[in-house]
């Protein structure tokens, strides 16, 4: 059964957004495929039966508070069973987080400046070791010198837009640097965001 959508064709046996036109389209096959997806999104609303990452580690970097970019990712994957490491770049950061880490199952914090080769792979290895192996890599880190928002951007400073760009993009490259070894036995993902 398909249904032209615009330019799209809709066939209900391999496409799930299909059920959601099912105001659209009257027919018992549909209505049943419709009952099927409901049923099996009922299911997956349990974390556990959905996505189990029972067994597997994460290395999870920017997450200041609940507001986090990567808050809802370290989260997600610590109650799938996941363990997970959260980078912060100083302790004063961690008295920041306030009781953000004690919604985690313990959590392995560990400090790291970025912008140090010499502290990314210290920090990947302290991860590495206490875990294993790591499966996953979430960067979510993002970093301009404070003056740099009191100025149009015409007017940012070339060393500020360098120091910018190495915190906020570069580190990508040196954390993947870093994890690589313990990602190459098992495999892994890098998320950037």
């Amino acid at each position: 059964i398909g249904r032209s959508l615009g330019n799209k064709t809709c066939d209900v046996e391999r496409s799930a957004w299909c059920v959601n036109i099912k105001e659209e389209v009257q027919s018992p096959r549909i209505t049943h495929h419709y009952k099927d997806m409901m049923n099996m999104t009922a299911q997956q609303n349990n974390l556990s039966s959905f996505l189990d990452f029972s067994g597997k580690t994460a290395l999870v970097t920017g997450v200041l508070d609940e507001h986090s970019i990567a808050w809802p990712i370290a989260k997600y994957l610590n109650d799938g069973g996941a363990r997970i490491a959260l980078s912060i770049q100083r302790r004063a950061v961690r008295r920041m987080m306030g009781s953000t880490p004690q919604q985690l199952n313990d959590p392995l914090i560990v400090e790291c400046d970025v912008s140090k080769d010499e502290e990314v792979e210290r920090m990947c290895q302290e991860v590495g070791h206490a875990f294993g192996h790591i499966d996953f890599l979430i960067h979510s880190i993002a970093y301009a010198p404070p003056q740099t928002f009191e100025k149009r951007f015409v007017e940012v400073a070339r060393a500020d837009f360098a120091l910018a760009l190495d915190i906020s993009a570069y580190s990508l490259i040196a954390l993947s640097r870093g994890v690589l070894p313990f990602m190459k036995e098992a495999g892994g993902c890098i998320l950037a965001m």
